[in-house]
């Protein structure tokens, strides 16, 4: 398609692509090539012929990708295509920087979200869509982080989706800004408000909780805290902090080893054990020690990345 876009994006710009970007273009294709799907080398004839088509087509749309500080200096490239101006959907693809000409990181990154911000601000798109090669990990995790989800898959390609919630332009943490063996704790004591406030949100009554002469006479003795406590102190550390924003609680395991006493001061850790970047999920390992260092909850929690 022959455009007069241009989209400005963080540190870059999108504009047109011009006849006199495509040797460039081509230069970098090849240089690049074991990343595309078609990994065959691209003479200047083929080049041509390719963007004579490309002019007339009235579905795709390639930009050049400058940087604002040289606005002149081809990087690289990006497209929208195959765009279904009816059910509002396209394709993204054909992105391609040169890494000698933009040694700074993350520029693929932000060519990413750019031209897909511009298919939702611009287009109207309601879904931008993809195919990546399963041996491109590069790729992969620069979608990942720009917001890119896997919808399904064969043997060779991850088919990706981006909807205009998914887009990441918060910079939100991905599962790559995560590693095995990090860990998160917090510390409460427990005090008397604590637990009537917990009955009160949970109905759970028990006089085991609430009432002091019950308590003396049960095997423990004394009231002991809801075990929602210590579950909710472990929520609390994968909602806000490990993994944190943008995680939801898919399955968890819990063991009850010791009760909690009113006044005890219990500390919560949660610490990742497994990561699987393509399901975008994340095991932690969780545990509550009290201030004797005996562990009253331990367990395992499965959490996804939105």
């Amino acid at each position: 398609m022959n455009h007069n876009y241009c989209f400005e994006f963080e540190d870059i710009i999108l504009k047109p692509l011009l006849y006199s970007d495509i040797e460039e273009l081509r230069r970098i294709r090849n240089k690049e090539r074991q990343y595309f799907a078609t990994q065959n080398e691209i003479s200047k004839e083929m080049q041509e012929e390719w963007y004579a088509k490309y002019l007339q087509r009235d579905d795709d749309i390639m930009f050049k990708i400058v940087s604002k500080k040289e606005p002149d200096l081809f990087i690289g490239a990006i497209a929208l295509y195959d765009i279904d101006e009816k059910q509002k959907i396209s394709e993204c693809g054909r992105t391609i920087v040169d890494k000698e000409l933009a040694p700074e990181k993350g520029i693929g990154l932000m060519a990413t979200k750019a031209v897909c911000l511009f298919g939702f601000d611009q287009l109207g798109l309601r879904k931008i869509r993809g195919g990546v090669l399963k041996t491109n990990k590069r790729i992969i995790k620069v979608d990942t982080r720009a917001g890119f989800y896997i919808i399904n898959e064969n043997d060779d390609f991850y088919n990706i989706e981006m909807t205009r919630r998914s887009i990441n332009i918060e910079n939100r943490k991905t599962i790559y800004d995560f590693a095995i063996n990090e860990k998160a704790s917090m510390s409460v004591t427990v005090d008397e408000e604590i637990v009537n406030k917990f009955a009160e949100a949970s109905g759970d009554r028990n006089p085991i909780h609430l009432d002091k002469k019950y308590a003396e006479r049960s095997p423990f003795g004394a009231c002991i805290a809801h075990g929602l406590f210590c579950i909710g102190m472990i929520s609390n550390l994968i909602g806000n902090t490990l993994p944190g924003a943008g995680s939801i609680l898919l399955e968890q395991h819990i063991k009850y080893c010791r009760p909690v006493y009113i006044g005890d001061r219990i500390t919560a850790t949660v610490e990742i054990i497994g990561i699987e970047e393509i399901k975008q999920l994340i095991i932690v390992n969780h545990m509550c020690i009290n201030q004797n260092d005996i562990v009253v909850m331990e367990g395992t929690s499965k959490v996804k990345l939105y």
